[in-house]
């Protein structure tokens, strides 16, 4: 058990056996789901999968007040290919919810056709999404960008600051693309850097790439200089 003197050692393994068949996916939001609230915690797992591509997220997590924590979990040799629209390995799609991961990897991840991340958190309500990721790492992760161009082939977040409205550009037939090579973070509203909700104080993050911008790390936002100089020597940005 764990958490306990007999815990066993090591981590547990999860293997998805999709066998090519897509209909084992047909109606659903993803391998694992939480919904209307629930709390979903996993620890020492490590989640690897056969010779197919999944079109769903392996972890989805919808409606306000959920909570998802993963601790010592491992996400190996993932193919992700959505048909619709982007996805995340982890994807988490509404407001007022709460993500942890402490101690994670993901490594060797493919995404392709419609593209998204390995984790992708798209907030569609009015409050925002708290994320909570420590001492994980993001190894030879391979993704194209979603419909709007936006990358951010490990994380992609869209979190909400406030109040706010925000009309699509129509004028160009291709929206721009190759932005973000690690992480693509973008939102809505004012934010404001007294909060220290944007946290990335610490984080190790190289050797990655992006066609035009943000090599690493990609930020569309209200008060980024702000952001910048907030703490001793833009602490909370790198």
């Amino acid at each position: 058990m764990y958490g306990t003197p007999t815990e066993m050692t090591g981590n547990a393994e999860i293997k998805i056996l999709k066998n090519n068949d897509n209909n084992k996916e047909n109606g659903k939001q993803g391998w694992i789901s939480a919904f209307e609230g629930l709390q979903l915690h996993l620890y020492g797992l490590n989640i690897i999968m056969d010779n197919s591509q999944l079109l769903i997220p392996i972890i989805y997590i919808q409606d306000s007040n959920s909570l998802l924590e993963l601790n010592t979990m491992t996400f190996t040799g993932i193919k992700l290919s959505p048909t619709t629209e982007a996805k995340g390995i982890i994807h988490i799609n509404y407001d007022n919810s709460q993500f942890i991961a402490q101690s994670c990897i993901f490594q060797n991840i493919q995404i392709q056709s419609k593209g998204g991340n390995a984790i992708r958190i798209l907030n569609n309500g009015s409050q925002p999404i708290i994320s909570n990721i420590k001492g994980s790492q993001f190894n030879n992760i391979n993704s194209i960008g979603d419909s709007n161009g936006r990358g951010g082939s490990a994380i992609y977040m869209e979190n909400k600051f406030g109040k706010c409205q925000t009309k699509s550009d129509t004028s160009k037939d291709l929206p721009p693309t190759g932005y973000g090579g690690g992480i693509f973070l973008t939102g809505n509203g004012e934010y404001n850097p007294s909060t220290k909700r944007l946290n990335l104080k610490g984080m190790k993050i190289y050797g990655n790439s992006a066609d035009k911008a943000g090599q690493s790390l990609y930020v569309a936002m209200t008060q980024l200089a702000e952001w910048c100089r907030t703490g001793i020597a833009g602490e909370y940005v790198k």
